[in-house]
């Protein structure tokens, strides 16, 4: 989902606790407790749930210290830590819990603000596992969902944000600043844009530093095997650092389909697709031509067929991920090889940001596996589960082979269409030279073992701790580069249960917490305090000007303001000091 945070040692966890009362940073211990909600009854024990330390420290010790300070007004809370897949299982499937930490964004264009809070996706699997209702946000959602008017669309996305601020289903808390070093005398000329360096963009334009030869491979470090190869079952980004090099289209970031997101401006402009869409406001239809001459990485051409049975299959086997690309297209037609015409059930802006980026396969071989899903009892779990062995996509780069536990390794498609392509850039240009031979992921059991790795020349580019930035400074080898994280991290309440459904339960919980105190004490300052659930480096559509809950108050002031917000909701406690 994204990729891992700096942090420190669980034992500095604990002596941050110890400083708290030593310096005074909460209010007196324990001065209010059993806490009485306003139907009398007195709270239940609660869990704060997050991730385990050794999968992000810094989830972890966030829940830490938040638990420790809603303790202090009399809530009998405790921070638990879980493996990734049973806390994903108990918060999104299940629904069984009383709050999450954990983590929102990655996505140039935010549609997350209208299916994360909307009450239509309080089914099974819908997104909005905080179970948000608010009948008046789901139809200014809903209706911002039709503004094409990028300013109108904003203004709009502002408002949203502002809601969701004062009602508190999440409260934002930090996104953090990453470092990625890499080896300056393998390969230079990467791109520092949103989403950073590791991009897309970078992998298809840097240059070799010792000039170009035909054995230049570029070695990256991932944390996590791949869970599959298969687009349309995972979410996982360290899955997707790989596929999106070998498929066109995707999920989020820097899909690269029939339009794309220029880098710098973030304008939508044309990719696969031969020119601008011609839009229909009146019949609702969109015309969108192919370029000629784009191959599958078995020779054969991309054509309009593809596309269109991609978005049939989506369609038909209701995959989660790719729900929002094609619930508003009523049918696609290929009028010939290179000519599609899009039937839309309404007008709506995810039809630019979603499914002119959505992820395209092959018709020749996914034909075959849509057959066989139809005859299994669950079609849809088969086909997102199915296992891809031998991926075919039109990307830049073709697979190879994956030896689990070690490596996945991807060959340069030296067929690639877009293999000199200019685009622009901000206020340049980029261009695809495409002087990567070979890409080698390499799997590494702990961001120790990776780093060392770094270190030893082994791999040539990864994130890097900021404990560790000394060391890569003084290497003159090395390169640091900073970047703003497109995550935020959130806390997220159960909002069909007392008392979390209560805002002024949530609002109160919100003004405990010290944001700036995480970034400073547990970022090293490497960190910015979040106040929308969009992240600020998402300069166009984050609100600069959502309330920030007592940013630079004392934590005695905090305290005093919370429990003012909890008197006024009509709580009460069983001893109050």
């Amino acid at each position: 989902m994204r990729s891992k945070k700096p942090g420190i040692c669980l034992a500095l966890v604990f002596a941050f606790v110890m400083l708290f009362s030593i310096l005074g940073h909460t209010p007196q211990a324990d001065a209010y407790k059993g806490l009485i909600l306003p139907s009398g009854e007195k709270m239940a024990p609660m869990e704060l749930l997050t991730l385990t330390p050794g999968a992000d420290p810094t989830l972890n010790q966030e829940a830490v210290f938040v638990a420790e300070w809603w303790k202090k007004i009399g809530i009998p809370v405790a921070a638990k830590a879980m493996e990734k897949g049973a806390l994903v299982k108990k918060i999104f499937w299940g629904r069984d819990f009383d709050a999450t930490l954990w983590y929102i964004g990655g996505e140039r264009f935010p549609s997350y603000m209208q299916y994360y809070y909307s009450a239509a996706e309080i089914y099974e699997y819908g997104w909005n596992f905080m179970q948000y209702k608010n009948p008046k946000y789901d139809q200014l959602a809903s209706d911002w969902l039709t503004m094409l008017d990028r300013v109108k669309a904003q203004s709009r996305a502002f408002n949203l944000q502002k809601i969701i601020a004062g009602e508190n289903p999440q409260i934002p808390l930090i996104s953090d600043t990453q470092l990625t070093a890499y080896n300056n005398k393998r390969w230079k000329n990467w791109i520092n844009q949103y989403g950073g360096i590791h991009t897309f963009d970078s992998i298809c334009s840097i240059d070799p530093a010792g000039g170009d030869t035909a054995k230049d491979i570029l070695k990256i470090g991932l944390l996590k095997e791949p869970d599959t190869l298969n687009p349309l079952g995972t979410g996982f980004t360290e899955t997707w650092s790989i596929i999106k090099n070998i498929y066109c289209g995707g999920m989020w970031n820097q899909p690269t389909a029939l339009y794309r997101t220029a880098p710098g401006s973030g304008k939508i402009i044309p990719f696969l697709a031969d020119g601008d869409l011609r839009y229909d406001d009146a019949a609702n239809t969109a015309i969108v031509k192919l370029k000629k001459g784009i191959k599958w990485h078995d020779g054969t051409e991309l054509t309009a067929a593809d596309i269109k049975f991609t978005v049939d299959l989506i369609k038909e086997f209701k995959v989660p991920n790719y729900k929002d690309c094609v619930d508003i297209i009523d049918k696609v037609e290929a009028l010939d090889d290179y000519t599609l015409k899009y039937y839309l059930t309404k007008k709506n802006v995810n039809f630019y940001n979603k499914t002119m980026m959505m992820i395209i396969l092959q018709k020749q071989k996914w034909s075959t596996i849509a057959q066989e899903a139809k005859k299994q009892k669950d079609p849809t779990k088969y086909i997102t589960q199915y296992q891809i062995k031998n991926p075919m996509g039109a990307g830049p780069f073709k697979f190879v082979d994956w030896k689990k536990g070690s490596y996945i390794l991807l060959d340069k498609n030296s067929d690639w269409f877009f293999k000199d392509y200019t685009m622009p850039m901000g206020t340049g240009t980029l261009k695809f030279d495409l002087k990567v031979d070979k890409i080698l992921f390499k799997i590494y059991a702990s961001k120790e073992l990776r780093t060392l790795a770094l270190k030893n020349g082994d791999i040539d580019i990864c994130t890097i701790e900021i404990a560790s930035k000394d060391d890569f400074q003084a290497n003159k080898k090395m390169t640091i580069v900073e970047w703003g994280n497109d995550w935020t991290d959130f806390i997220g309440f159960n909002c069909s249960k007392a008392p979390f459904n209560d805002p002024a339960f949530r609002k109160a919980l919100h003004y405990l917490i010290d944001k700036k105190f995480f970034v400073k004490k547990l970022q090293q300052g490497y960190a910015v305090p979040q106040y929308s659930v969009i992240p600020a480096v998402n300069r166009f559509w984050s609100d600069p000007n959502c309330p920030t809950y007592g940013a630079g108050w004392s934590m005695e002031k905090r305290f005093n303001k919370a429990v003012q917000i909890l008197k006024e909701a009509g709580y009460t406690w069983e001893s109050e000091n």
